[in-house]
């Protein structure tokens, strides 16, 4: 949803739900950037295919991928929440 980054900018928030699981907030950040699985995928160096099991609950990344997984979420949180998207 490459709109996604617009809307935030123009409601000065994120409209959507807050993200409780692992794969709710990987799917979250990502749709918040307005960015395909693809992007993001290549991003973590990861085949596409893993990072959509990842943001369906099926799998869970583990070891490096995990805290690679974990600081982008953080090192990102406060930035999407206050509305700046991209």
């Amino acid at each position: 949803m490459p709109i996604m980054p617009a809307i935030i900018r123009f409601l000065g928030y994120n409209p959507l739900p807050e993200a409780d699981t692992l794969a709710n907030k990987l799917t979250r950040y990502r749709v918040s950037l307005g960015i395909t699985q693809e992007a993001l995928a290549r991003k973590l160096g990861v085949d596409p295919c893993t990072l959509a099991r990842w943001e369906r609950g099926d799998r869970t990344p583990i070891g490096l991928y995990r805290k690679l997984v974990e600081k982008l979420l953080t090192d990102r949180q406060d930035y999407l929440e206050k509305g700046l998207g991209r």
